[in-house]
């Protein structure tokens, strides 16, 4: 988490530099910069938390990294602006993972934690191939690589016995 920080933030730099070597309308470039800077402080404050062990039991990892992911996608979704819809959407997803969070974290095995299960697992196996697609774009390698890592994990993770048993599968 902490390299996928520092990725971010330098793919944040890199955006400031091609807005400002453009024509044309420079604040969505650096709205969108000053959120992947954002974003990538947030990844590092996880990661450096998730490498000193704050977390016990992995569940609470799975619970704190979707916590993380709708907080970023929330960011995102502010500072990428290109629309009102696309705003609305981000916050919909942001809204509906962090619900996520509140259902498997509830003390209540119920069929919901079932769906929950199923849909993370489907969405965490669609981020490692978003991840490996990245690969072929030059400068999006660092980030293919951190997220071939993290959904990777994520999805070990979630096919743990112990979480597995958390959430009543």
């Amino acid at each position: 988490m902490i390299i996928l920080a520092v990725v971010t933030f330098v793919m944040a730099i890199v955006g400031v530099v091609l807005v400002f070597t453009n024509d044309g309308d420079k604040l969505p470039g650096i709205l969108s910069a000053i959120g992947s800077a954002l974003a990538g402080v947030i990844y590092f404050g996880f990661g450096k938390k998730l490498r000193n062990n704050e977390f016990t039991g992995k569940m609470n990892i799975l619970v704190a990294f979707i916590k993380v992911t709708a907080l970023v996608t929330l960011i995102n979704g502010i500072f990428s602006i290109p629309s009102w819809v696309n705003v609305a959407v981000y916050i919909v997803i942001a809204a509906v993972l962090y619900w996520c969070t509140m259902k498997m974290t509830d003390g209540q095995t119920t069929i919901s934690d079932n769906v929950i299960w199923v849909v993370l697992l489907v969405l965490f196996i669609l981020g490692l191939i978003s991840s490996i697609m990245l690969i072929l774009g030059i400068i999006t390698i660092p980030l293919a690589i951190c997220g071939i890592i993290i959904y990777g994990f994520m999805i070990k993770l979630l096919l743990d016995p112990e979480v597995k048993s958390a959430m009543g599968m």
